[in-house]
């Protein structure tokens, strides 16, 4: 279970839980969503990896704020996230294509991680 290593990594209470929560939400949506149009299809497959990402970012915000973590730390894990998702993100940008594309062009200088955006 990937998805549970950085909450029990972290130590953050309940996350395990809303990881799961979430994890079934996805393969309910996706299961949903195969019987639906393309479009549907391709904006699930987007948000179910985008979804991930976005809820990874924001735990680790939220552990570094209650457990008053040094920033230096935090910048680690926000590249080690980087790192992770960014080919995998970008992958599935380049294979969707069209809309998606210009998707990630207005989302990228809203970026989670500061250094994934510095020069």
């Amino acid at each position: 279970m990937p998805l549970l290593l950085l909450a029990e990594r972290c130590g953050l209470p309940g996350a395990s839980l809303a990881l799961w929560l979430y994890g079934i939400a996805a393969g309910a949506t996706v299961g949903l969503g195969l019987a639906l149009s393309e479009g549907w299809r391709r904006a699930l497959s987007f948000w179910r990896l985008v979804g991930t990402m976005i809820l990874h970012y924001h735990m680790v915000k939220w552990w570094g704020w209650q457990q008053a973590v040094e920033a230096a730390t935090l910048e680690v894990r926000y590249e080690e996230l980087h790192m992770r998702f960014a080919p995998r993100v970008l992958g599935l940008i380049l294979e969707l294509r069209g809309f998606y594309v210009k998707l990630g062009q207005v989302l990228h200088p809203l970026s989670c991680s500061p250094s994934a955006t510095a020069p």
